[in-house]
């Protein structure tokens, strides 16, 4: 599936960060693949993976995002929004 790169664009006005991605996972508008999208952004850039899938039962997504959102609070603030992550590091480390 081919994704518009103008309406992505549109829906991502902020740069990124776990917080953003966050957002975006629990909002109800949403695309699927864009959902699915932000699940891999978390564990490529911040090496962060909760076991999160897309078509899981909605009780289990919401109990992983809360889990993320404890997450977010204590330790995904360490990253800036916008930087260059991979698998955590950032960009101008490696």
């Amino acid at each position: 599936m081919r994704i518009d790169s103008m309406r992505v664009c549109a829906t991502v006005t902020r740069p990124f960060s776990p917080t953003r991605l966050l957002d975006m996972l629990s909002a109800p508008s949403t695309p699927h693949q864009l959902r699915r999208y932000c699940c891999e952004e978390l564990v490529t850039r911040y090496a962060k993976d909760f076991g999160l899938e897309t078509d899981a039962p909605v009780t289990r997504q919401l109990s992983l995002l809360s889990e993320a959102a404890a997450w977010n609070e204590s330790a995904g603030r360490q990253f800036q929004e916008g930087a260059w992550y991979f698998a955590g590091y950032h960009g101008s480390e490696g």
